[in-house]
């Protein structure tokens, strides 16, 4: 294709009146469109999109599908010729991917196609990237409330190796492994292994875990 813009990830938020375009590839001159738009100025754009489908016009200035009152919005832009793939989620228009030239063309159905498979490959992999970030912030959240919360915390696989343990846990086995003789007595050899197994005590913590193991044995 040869074009003169190409809008990348156009978010259309219809509640607020605006679509938002994020980034764009510009050439021969044009203008970047980065930033916000009424979609006042495009409305006839947005029931097409809506459908599922993508608008194609070769001439804004003489399409039947472009009013009168939203000439000028195009003109001024230099959108004579475009097209548009929608985004549709949960069955809402949320964006479309938009190429544009600045003067007529006749659109081929292959065009039409190719726009069609750019965008559906552009929002997949936009989806991998916003899901891949929120797992990334969830496993840090997750991680700090761990690391916080006054709780011994540890995960094991099913075939009962350790894969996780807050430092709580780990200071408290690595505690019952430096004390297993004692350990062993109060809660059983069994027990006594598994919580050993999971990691090792800071020396400066000993003591302090000491007295709360032996205040919960006594009862004082």
């Amino acid at each position: 294709l040869e074009f003169r813009r190409v809008l990348f990830r156009s978010e259309v938020d219809e509640t607020a009146g605006v679509a938002r375009v994020e980034r764009d590839f510009v050439r021969g001159g044009a203008s970047s469109l980065v930033g916000e738009h009424r979609i006042a100025d495009f409305g006839w754009s947005v029931p097409i999109l809506r459908r599922g489908e993508c608008h194609v016009i070769s001439d804004t200035r003489t399409s039947e599908l472009v009013p009168d009152s939203d000439r000028p919005s195009s003109i001024a832009l230099q959108i004579i010729a475009c097209m548009g793939a929608p985004l549709i989620k949960d069955g809402r228009l949320v964006g479309a991917l938009c190429v544009t030239d600045a003067r007529p063309r006749q659109w081929s159905e292959t065009d039409v196609e190719l726009l069609r498979e750019v965008a559906d490959r552009i929002w997949a992999a936009v989806e991998r990237a916003r899901a891949e970030v929120a797992l990334s912030e969830s496993e840090d959240m997750l991680r700090t409330l761990t690391e916080t919360v006054p709780a011994l915390i540890w995960v094991n696989d099913a075939e009962g190796r350790n894969q996780y343990g807050n430092q709580q846990a780990l200071d408290f086995t690595a505690f019952v492994a430096a004390n297993a003789a004692r350990v062993r007595r109060r809660i059983g050899a069994q027990a006594a292994r598994e919580l050993a197994a999971v990691g090792r005590l800071h020396d400066h913590r000993i003591a302090a875990l000491e007295l709360a193991f032996d205040r919960a044995h006594t009862g004082r």
